[in-house]
């Protein structure tokens, strides 16, 4: 009965994380600002948010231990100005934070959630999704613990 308590501690590092993505801390956009708990309820947002989800958790490959599938979501007004550039730039900045959460680990800088390191999966762009006027991109992220 554990497993969700540990799929919120992913969610929960993994956000913490996001909001480090600033300008000031080294980043080329400022999405860390942007962080929210929960996806936008009234539908096109009118400013930046910046979610995370697990989508799947399953069996892992290896007994008594269990594979996570995550999704930073993020979406921006098409009517920003430089949208697309800015998502292109933000999924970057995603990236360099999960390669950089290793080092900030052994640093001591962040405290584990008992959960493997989330790894950087891959990005799919969305522009205008079935005519809506945002712009969005999904970074998608694996993990795993044991039971």
């Amino acid at each position: 009965m554990a497993d969700p308590v540990r799929v919120k501690a992913i969610v929960e590092q993994v956000r913490n994380e996001l909001a480090r993505i600033t300008v000031d801390n080294g980043f080329v956009t400022d999405l860390g600002k942007h962080v929210k708990a929960e996806r936008s309820q009234g539908g096109i947002p009118t400013e930046p948010q910046c979610t995370v989800a697990i989508v799947a958790k399953r069996a892992g490959e290896v007994v008594g231990s269990v594979a996570v599938e995550g999704v930073v979501e993020f979406v921006l007004p098409a009517t920003l100005s430089g949208a697309l550039g800015t998502v292109y730039d933000g999924a970057d900045d995603v990236e360099r934070l999960f390669h950089a959460m290793a080092d900030r680990l052994q640093a001591g800088e962040m405290l584990a959630c008992g959960a493997l390191l989330p790894l950087y999966a891959g990005t799919v762009f969305l522009d205008r999704p079935e005519g809506l006027p945002v712009v969005a991109a999904e970074v998608t992220f694996t993990t795993g613990y044991r039971r």
